[in-house]
């Protein structure tokens, strides 16, 4: 008996074995399973966790597993977000015991350029109480986003953005090869960028003085944009026009012109000697153009000012009519006797030169003779009559003594009134 029963034994802890092994395989699937389900959670099955509720005034883009760091470093998720009374609020999940006081900030934050966002948690000071309830909107940030710096432009700027990127994209997808030779060649024109970014930074470049004039030159170019507008307009057709059919015309243009250029600079030659000429004209008239143009306001000015003047012309000329006829009659009478008048000026040239040396003493006269008749007393004129005789320096004989009184009955001309003794009289005439 002993030997039969030994198969069946054998074959019973097989089974055994089996389904140990069964169980055993059964429950690690399961527990890998729990950890595959809930390693989303950002933490292991049975870990303790800290959770915080967050008041958020903008979310933005961040949702459910969202990470929640402290200093950059990971310390959580996003388990759940919420809207109360207009709020977004977020549950987080922290792994491990976290205290967070009241004095708790967090803030939403980009984690890369694809609008992915994380909550940066800074728990508070140990100071402070912990945190109950809901740490309140206004000890966080909201989210900020491309979209919100966009929306500082208009409607039809962010449409002219978007097709200006939309355009651009469009471009740069049909120019890949070219694209790859500028990004070869970068570098290259990198280090020429700094080497005119170091000329344009020397103080002697003048920089700033450079955008200043630009600036200046640009304002006085604004009032004439229309102009330029204008004349670029115009150079669009002129150009166009050179364009035509290819250039072709312009091209046989040119190639005739090769024929013509030798001509064209003998006669440039032959030119040298009258455009010298004309400069050596031009440096002779500059005094006179310079004294021209000083002199231009002067003139300006009696213009200016004659016009008053002048308006009265006519009025005096219509008055002076009637004279200018008489005037015209006499001097046709007088025509005659004008050469008469000059013989006899000719003729008293001699005498009147004489008494020319006379000239103060007939003044002398004249004044004397003028007292003469003017000098009164009352009603009675002061005239008197004096003979004269001959004085005693005329007479021979006489004692000395007699004729020592000075006379001069023959002054120079002119001298007469200058002939005076030492009391200051007149010397009268007589034999000095």
């Amino acid at each position: 008996m002993a030997p039969s029963s030994r198969p069946g034994t054998h074959a019973a802890a097989e089974r055994r074995r089996t389904l140990i092994v069964g169980v055993v395989v059964l429950v690690l699937a399961a527990l890998l399973l729990v950890v595959v389900f809930t390693a989303n959670r950002g933490h292991l099955p049975g870990e303790p966790t800290t959770t915080v509720r967050v008041a958020f005034a903008d979310i933005g883009q961040t949702d459910t597993n969202s990470e929640v760091r402290r200093g950059g470093e990971r310390i959580g998720q996003v388990s759940d977000v919420t809207v109360s009374g207009g709020r977004a609020v977020a549950t987080l999940t922290l792994i491990g015991d976290v205290p967070v006081h009241a004095d708790a900030r967090a803030e939403i934050r980009d984690q890369s350029a694809l609008a992915q966002k994380y909550v940066e948690l800074i728990p508070g000071s140990p100071d402070a109480p912990l945190l109950e309830g809901v740490l309140p909107v206004e000890r966080t940030e909201s989210s900020h986003d491309l979209a919100d710096l966009l929306d500082v432009f208009d409607v039809p700027t962010r449409e002219a953005l978007r097709s200006t990127v939309r355009d651009v994209g469009s471009g740069l997808a049909g120019q890949g090869p070219g694209l790859g030779r500028f990004v070869g060649a970068a570098p290259g024109m990198l280090d020429d960028l700094g080497t005119v970014s170091g000329a344009l930074a020397d103080p002697a470049a003048d920089l700033p003085g450079t955008l200043r004039s630009g600036a200046s030159l640009a304002g006085h170019l604004e009032p004439a944009s229309a102009e330029l507008a204008g004349l670029l307009a115009q150079s669009r057709d002129t150009l166009d026009a050179l364009s035509t059919d290819g250039g072709e015309p312009l091209g046989g243009t040119v190639r005739e012109a090769a024929d013509t250029l030798p001509a064209l600079r003998t006669a440039a030659d032959d030119l040298y000697a009258p455009l010298a000429d004309t400069g050596s004209a031009m440096r002779t008239l500059g005094p006179g153009a310079a004294a021209l143009g000083d002199g231009t306001p002067d003139l300006r000015g009696t213009l200016r000012e004659a016009v008053g003047p002048l308006r009265k012309v006519p009025d005096v000329a219509d008055r002076a009519d009637p004279a200018l006829a008489d005037l015209t009659e006499t001097l046709a009478a007088a025509r005659p006797f004008v050469p008469r008048l000059g013989e006899g000026l000719r003729n008293a040239a001699e005498p009147l030169s004489v008494l020319s040396r006379y000239t103060p003493d007939i003044a002398l006269f004249s004044r004397t003779f003028s007292r003469l008749n003017t000098s009164h007393d009352g009603f009675r004129h002061q005239f008197r009559i004096f003979l004269s005789a001959p004085g005693p320096a005329s007479l021979s004989g006489l004692p000395r003594g007699l004729g020592d009184a000075p006379t001069n009955p023959y002054p120079e001309p002119g001298t007469a009134s200058d002939d005076r003794d030492s009391n200051g009289a007149l010397v009268p005439g007589g034999d000095r």
